[in-house]
C-alpha cells in the first residue's frame, strides 16, 4: 500500500513522470505501474515477486515442505492455516464469521507462537466466491490494521493453494479493494492511492 502512495506522489508532483519507474525497499526493489488519466494516477500497479511456500523460507520450524491447510493448536483449539513469506512472513486463516476481539486475541498468539521463530502476520479470510474474499490483518509488531497489502496479496494465494479461488482475486478491506493476480508464478496487486492532506513538519 505505501508503494502505490509513493509511486503516486513521486508522479503527481513531477518527481519522476514515467508511467514505472524501481523503487527500492527493505524487501526488495519494486517496480510500480502508473495508470492514469488526465495526468493523474487512478491506479498503480506493483510487481510483488513471488511467494516463498517452503517452510524453513517463511520461517516456521518443522517438517520441510509447504503449509498449506495445516493444523495449529491455539489455546487448546485447532485451527487450519496456510502459511508463506511475502517479503514477510504471513500465516492465513480461513473462517465464516469471527468477533473482532477474538480476532485480536487469536491473532496475537498466532503472531507469537513458537512454531515462528520470526513471528508472523496473521490475515482472517472469508471466501465469498471463487474470485473474491475479504481480510482482516493482524500485522506482527503493529496489531489490528485496517489495510496490508503484503497481507491481501499473500491471502489471494493462499486461497488459490487451496483450492478456493482462481489466480484472479478482488481483496476487500475495511478501507477499500485491492485487486490481485497471479501470473507465471508472479503476484501483481493493482488499487488506487487518494491524496488526503498536505502538512508541514518543523524540523
Amino acid at each position: 500500500n505505501g508503494i502505490r502512495c509513493f509511486a503516486k506522489y513521486v508522479y503527481d508532483n513531477r518527481i519522476n513522470t514515467a508511467k514505472s519507474f524501481t523503487i527500492e525497499t527493505g524487501a526488495g526493489v519494486m517496480i510500480p505501474e502508473l495508470i492514469v488519466e488526465n495526468e493523474k494516477v487512478l491506479f498503480v500497479k506493483v510487481n510483488m515477486g513471488a511467494p516463498q511456500l517452503e517452510r524453513s523460507e517463511i520461517p516456521m520450524l518443522g517438517a520441510a515442505g509447504k503449509v498449506i491447510n495445516e493444523s495449529l493448536q491455539i489455546a487448546g483449539k485447532d485451527y487450519r492455516i496456510t502459511s508463506l513469506l511475502m517479503g514477510v512472513p504471513h500465516t492465513i486463516v480461513f473462517i465464516e464469521s469471527l468477533e473482532e476481539d477474538e480476532l485480536i486475541s487469536i491473532g496475537k498468539q498466532i503472531e507469537k507462537h513458537p512454531s515462528f521463530p520470526k513471528g508472523t502476520n496473521v490475515n482472517f479470510v472469508t471466501v465469498m466466491n471463487d474470485h473474491e474474499i475479504n481480510v482482516r490483518t493482524w500485522e506482527r509488531g503493529a496489531g489490528r490494521t485496517l489495510a496490508c497489502g503484503t497481507g491481501s496479496c499473500a491471502s489471494a494465494v493462499a486461497s488459490t493453494l487451496n483450492g478456493l479461488t482462481g489466480n484472479e482475486v478482488t481483496v476487500h478491506l475495511a478501507l477499500g479493494d485491492l485487486f490481485i493476480e497471479t501470473i507465471d508464478g508472479i503476484v501483481y496487486m493493482t488499487g488506487s492511492a487518494n491524496h488526503v492532506f498536505v502538512g508541514e513538519v518543523d524540523i
